[in-house]
């Protein structure tokens, strides 16, 4: 892998965190399943910022179902809260934590 100049690589070993998933599915009506995820640590703040793929519907049949990017964020990296934004309301919910929209897809056949 290549680096730029002025940054290094640190790598730090996981642990098993008992009480997983950090992050539930099928919290709010907008989240029947989780796909991807992202996570940032805010270097002036250090507060970790995640982003992850939810799926807004119990098509599991179809090729596609839509989706949506929700956001959550932690303090310590393992307690995260999903706080309530007003950019996208879904149903008859007019803040959730969805904060970009689309129609997705699996990555496999």
């Amino acid at each position: 892998m290549h680096y730029r100049s002025g940054t290094k690589r640190v790598l730090t070993p996981f642990t098993r965190h008992e009480p997983n998933p950090v992050v539930k599915a099928r919290e709010y009506p907008w989240e029947v399943a989780i796909g991807w995820t992202a996570i940032w640590r805010h270097p002036d703040s250090g507060r970790y910022q995640l982003w992850y793929q939810a799926y807004t519907g119990d098509r599991l049949s179809e090729r596609t179902q839509d989706c949506a990017v929700c956001y959550a964020e932690s303090d310590d990296g393992i307690h995260f809260t999903k706080p309530m934004l007003d950019f996208y309301p879904f149903e008859d919910h007019q803040e959730t934590n969805i904060v970009m929209v689309g129609n997705g897809g699996y990555s496999y056949r």
